[in-house]
């Protein structure tokens, strides 16, 4: 379980680091629960969820996702 906190999204630098090291867990098979209650800001305009989902190789069937649709 990955607990999001201000610092996570205070710099580019940081949110990269984050996802990355989410990204890494995902890509070797880790179930990750995110919990983000912070809203998007200026480094991560969909979220840090919509950034993952960006990056990742995971492909999913959601629909209406603005995450995506970028």
């Amino acid at each position: 379980m990955e607990i999001v906190s201000p610092a996570n999204k205070d710099r580019a630098r940081h949110v990269e680091e984050f996802t990355d090291k989410v990204l890494s867990a995902l890509n070797v098979g880790v179930h990750v629960l995110l919990v983000d209650l912070f809203p998007p800001g200026p480094r991560d305009p969909d979220g840090l969820h919509g950034i993952l989902l960006r990056n990742s190789k995971i492909r999913t069937n959601a629909t209406n996702c603005p995450a995506l649709s970028r």
